[in-house]
């Protein structure tokens, strides 16, 4: 893909969470900050360690059964790319469920309305 088609598609994708595929074949996520001739600025989502993640009070880590939680941290830095460095640049995937949920006709709800 030449530098003019990758810069085109990095402005029309400003605020978007995307994949960027680099020549060397690594995948990074972030979301697209902005873009000039020369690359692309991107917010680089990186995981925090468990050392980190210990001095970080959330103000609710444990439930009502005491087990201690696992939250996940990610912090978001600034990068930059050159569009030579790029290969691709796609969406990053998000699975939604269908909604609404309807029932097929001659099934009723487990349960009326109104509750």
């Amino acid at each position: 893909m030449d530098v003019r088609n990758m810069q085109e598609q990095c402005q029309k994708h400003i605020g978007s969470h995307m994949l960027l595929e680099t020549t060397d074949g690594r995948t990074i996520d972030g979301i697209i900050e902005s873009t000039d001739d020369q690359g692309v600025t991107m917010m680089v989502a990186e995981e925090m360690n468990s050392v980190e993640r210990e001095y970080i009070f959330t103000g609710d880590d444990y439930d009502d059964d005491d087990y201690r939680r696992r939250p996940r941290f990610r912090r978001f830095r600034r990068r930059r790319f050159p569009f030579p460095f790029i290969r691709r640049i796609f969406y990053y995937p998000y699975y939604y469920p269908y909604y609404p949920y309807y029932y097929p006709p001659g099934y009723a709800p487990p349960y009326s309305y109104p509750y």
